[in-house]
């Protein structure tokens, strides 16, 4: 039996103006699903993700990056 890849996603955030992964989660029929809890944030902040898939000769598609997704968090 051959074995199953599966296609694996960055997700990262902006930190300090860098782009850092935080999970690299499962693609599963064209879509994936993570959950981010945030801490430490004190006063009314903007954060951002994006996802990051590379290059995959199991998945039929170009690397990329998703559009930039803004997250107003206010405690």
């Amino acid at each position: 039996a051959g074995t199953k890849t599966s296609t694996r996603i960055e997700l990262q955030a902006a930190v300090a103006g860098k782009w850092s992964t935080f999970r690299t989660v499962k693609l599963r029929g064209g879509r994936f699903t993570a959950r981010y809890r945030f801490t430490r944030t004190y006063a009314r902040t903007v954060y951002r993700f994006r996802a990051v898939i590379h290059s995959d000769p199991h998945f039929p598609y170009a690397a990329g990056t998703s559009r930039v997704a803004k997250v107003v968090v206010r405690p």
